[in-house]
């Protein structure tokens, strides 16, 4: 990644570092997964839930929601969570983006990714400051979601 995007961009560890060791430890095809630690995992999805972001169980290891009408049931509510990660113990968990969390996600993955996202950043000279979380083929950028504005998802779109 580009120095100018890295000066911008800080990296959020919202997992333990516990957590992320015992994923990046385990052998599955040189991909890193998540593992779940109870009270620590707990622990930091109430952390995110905090900041009004709504969250759901995923199928472990997949983005696959174990929840049925999902962008209705996200939740921040304590209760809520905390029954989904007795109920789902090692699942993994996303977050339901767009104007009712507050959020919006720029989702980077492999070479051609980053060269997208490089020249839309020399392009426009500026790049937000903003939380960025390592994935396994890349980086998402975590921004607020603008008020007024519709943003629907892109997926693909670019730079191709």
């Amino acid at each position: 990644m580009p120095k100018r995007i890295r000066e911008y961009a800080e990296t959020t560890q919202w997992w333990p570092e516990r957590t992320q060791r015992a994923a990046t430890d385990r052998k599955n095809e040189g991909k890193r997964v998540t593992a779940a630690f109870g009270a620590e995992t707990l622990e930091c999805v109430l952390g995110i839930a905090a900041r009004g972001w709504r969250l759901l169980p995923c199928a472990e290891r997949a983005k696959k929601p174990l929840i049925s009408d999902w962008p209705r049931r996200a939740s921040t509510d304590v209760g809520t969570i905390r029954r989904w990660v007795h109920d789902h113990p090692s699942c993994n968990w996303g977050i339901a983006t767009g104007p009712a969390s507050g959020i919006f996600v720029i989702d980077i993955d492999g070479e051609s990714g980053k060269t997208s996202l490089c020249s839309l950043v020399e392009a426009h000279a500026s790049w937000a400051r903003t939380l960025r979380v390592a994935t396994a083929n890349g980086s998402h950028f975590y921004f607020a979601y603008p008020t007024g504005v519709a943003i629907r998802n892109s997926t693909g779109k670019l730079g191709v």
